[in-house]
């Protein structure tokens, strides 16, 4: 094995110790009791969640929830932070809750400045603008005359007569190593 591999599980296997062996023990100096101290605050233990990837590990820190990623660079191990979008998105949703807000207070401003006074009568209905009146020539139809269906039927007719052709002289004459 390498020796930075063996240095790197001798860290490895001395963070672990250190990790799982149980708390220091103090002596309350009055009374001579034990002390342990209390767990780290703020749920320290189980805080961070490490997943493989390709290149390295992901790591998540559940309290804050920002996500690194972990990677060995010669000896030792570096995290960096992945971009997170997140404060972008929040700045994005604060300034068109703000729009919202303002362009309520002015759907409200103008809805109170058009309704009618007390006492007072409303102003009567437009009336709807009548439609003109229908042309005098006649529409055409949506659909082709006879004689525009005439016209694409025979240039079908002779479009299909050209490839069958063209499929006839293919038989009669195969190239060769065709077949």
């Amino acid at each position: 094995m390498s020796r930075s591999l063996i240095a790197s599980m001798r860290a490895l296997l001395a963070a672990a110790a250190i990790a799982l062996s149980p708390p220091a023990v103090a002596q309350d100096a009055a009374t001579g009791a034990q002390i342990i101290p209390p767990p780290p605050s703020g749920g320290e233990i189980g805080r961070y969640t490490f997943n493989p990837v390709v290149d390295g590990l992901m790591r998540l820190d559940s309290r804050t929830g920002q996500v690194s990623h972990c990677r060995r660079r010669g000896p030792a191990w570096s995290c960096e932070v992945v971009g997170d979008d997140r404060a972008a998105y929040e700045a994005e949703i604060a300034r068109l809750a703000g729009k919202v807000a303002t362009l309520e207070a002015e759907l409200a401003r103008r809805a109170a400045a058009e309704a009618p006074k007390p006492g007072t009568e409303p102003a009567p209905p437009v009336p709807p603008q009548s439609l003109p009146p229908p042309s005098a020539s006649k529409p055409s139809p949506p659909w082709p005359g006879d004689e525009e269906v005439e016209r694409a039927m025979r240039y079908l007719e002779g479009l299909f007569r050209r490839f069958l052709t063209l499929v006839d002289k293919l038989w009669q004459d195969p190239a060769p190593g065709r077949i």
